[in-house]
């Protein structure tokens, strides 16, 4: 309401979405309008790249991680900026990065911090990435986990880059991840990073994707606030992950390797899954989404 009189803007800067909420008449018709968006552009994503008992992997990877499914809708700004970022995807595919960084930008005026995936075009393509590579990202990872330091004068760098008293506010005061938390979120990174050479194309970069996204939420050790940025990457597990275990029901014969690849990893993840979406609902902080609401409540 505040937007639509003129009396207060917050999102000074997001031009879009400032002007989606003054065109859109109705709260509850802004969220039935990002909804329909947010999960046709889903259900594309999904197609497009997944079939049979995959397509239904990721579907239901979609619905069990609450950071996915529950939590994007409660982040409008971004959920729109992040749909727009998967759209972009072909041209991140094919290198048309003025396509590529003008679909951003675009993005960035939902959400600013989108234009943190500008950088993105120069570090992930089709390409094959050897096991050296895959053992240097995973080194660094492990010194920044170490170093804090490093982690600190980057961030102190980022935040005067975009001046914003809000981002600001929460890498300072938000809660950092715990231990158990940070050793879960390593389960999968080490999966993908080890599966990484067995991805092709468009699943590749997926693939690659999504491990930039557990690299941010394994930074969260130290920033809380590392998840939001994890929150662009995260949805291309559902491709990712699925991916993986296409590849290894249909190229790995080795009885362990098969059975570590297959069931043992995949299993674990599931159960991660399913335990945070326990823990979610149980966290008083989320206690409003207990309750389901839709928009036709307003109707009736």
């Amino acid at each position: 309401m505040t937007i639509r009189d003129g009396s207060y803007n917050p999102f000074e800067g997001e031009y879009l979405y400032t002007f989606l909420n003054k065109a859109i008449p109705s709260f509850y018709l802004l969220i039935a309008v990002i909804s329909v968006f947010f999960l046709y552009v889903i259900f594309k994503f999904v197609r497009e790249n997944l079939h049979g008992v995959y397509a239904g992997l990721g579907i239901l990877i979609f619905i069990i991680n609450p950071y996915l499914f529950l939590m994007n809708l409660s982040a409008l700004r971004q959920c729109i900026a992040m749909c727009i970022f998967i759209i972009s995807l072909k041209y991140l595919q094919d290198r048309k990065l003025i396509q590529y960084a003008a679909m951003i930008v675009l993005a960035a005026a939902f959400h600013t911090s989108a234009l943190l995936l500008l950088p993105i075009c120069f570090f992930v393509n089709g390409k094959e990435m050897s096991r050296i590579q895959t053992l240097v990202l995973v080194a660094g990872m492990l010194i920044l986990l170490a170093e804090s330091a490093v982690v600190e004068e980057l961030v102190s760098v980022g935040l005067k880059i975009f001046n914003n008293s809000d981002y600001a506010y929460h890498f300072a005061n938000d809660t950092a991840n715990s231990l158990r938390a940070t050793l879960l979120t390593g389960v999968s990174f080490v999966y993908v990073a080890i599966n990484l050479t067995n991805l092709k194309d468009r699943k590749l970069i997926c693939g690659k994707l999504y491990l930039i996204g557990l690299f941010f939420g394994l930074l969260a050790y130290h920033y809380a606030m590392f998840t939001r940025i994890q929150m662009y990457f995260d949805i291309f597990s559902i491709v990712a992950l699925p991916s993986i275990v296409e590849y290894h029901a249909h190229h790995t014969s080795g009885k362990w390797t098969r059975a570590i690849q297959l069931y043992l990893f995949p299993c674990m993840i599931l159960c991660i899954y399913l335990a945070r979406y326990y823990s979610f609902f149980t966290n008083p902080m989320w206690k409003s989404f207990t309750t389901y609401h839709t928009i036709f409540e307003a109707i009736l």
